[in-house]
């Protein structure tokens, strides 16, 4: 069977799901990390591929620094390989007739600041929201979870992008939405035990 495990905020204990993911591997099944948290590399060697989504988060600690610098290409990492979504370099506006180049005017600028404030007071703006926004931006994440037989949000700030893809891709085809590390056995129990 194949597993989805996503995070969503630094703070989650990445021993605790390096655990999980080696017990599941164990058992025989497929195991994906969808993180914005770069994944010490306990956790990284514990699944079998890791999507690192955009825009990311502060790693957990320093030693996650070192992580993208000292680890080997994804293609030579045995059990771990690394995809994020990459964006095109933002093209250069052409120059207006006279050498100067185009300017948005002042009150476009005010106005989208004006109603990122407002989402930000209103709470329209939120890290699950944010979270939702990185997993469906990210085709290969997507990708992903369409393949799935069980999606877990380890952690809150990934509970409302579970909802949405368990919305998206219902039962009985689609993947069984759960939330925390403990629930992925039983789900994984109702799948196999599902005609």
């Amino acid at each position: 069977m194949n597993v989805l495990l996503l995070i969503g905020k630094s703070s989650t204990s990445h021993e605790a799901v390096a655990a999980e993911a080696d017990d599941l591997r164990r058992r025989g099944h497929h195991v994906t990390l969808g993180t914005r948290v770069p994944p010490l590399p306990v956790l990284a060697d514990a699944v079998d591929r890791v999507v690192l989504l955009r825009p990311a988060l502060p790693a957990p600690t320093a030693a996650t620094a070192l992580l993208a610098t000292d680890r080997p290409a994804p293609a030579a990492a045995p059990n771990a390989a690394v995809a994020s979504e990459v964006s095109a370099p933002a093209a250069t506006p052409a120059a207006a007739p006279g050498g100067a180049a185009p300017t948005r005017g002042i009150g476009g600028t005010a106005r989208r600041r004006v109603r990122r404030l407002r989402g930000q007071v209103s709470g329209a703006i939120t890290e699950p929201a944010r979270s939702w926004r990185s997993v469906r931006r990210n085709p290969v994440l997507l990708e992903i979870a369409r393949g799935s037989d069980v999606i877990v949000a380890v952690d809150a700030p990934m509970v409302r992008a579970t909802w949405h893809l368990g919305d998206r891709l219902p039962l009985p085809e689609g993947p069984e939405v759960v939330y925390g590390l403990p629930a992925t056995a039983s789900a994984l129990t109702r799948r196999t035990t599902r005609p």
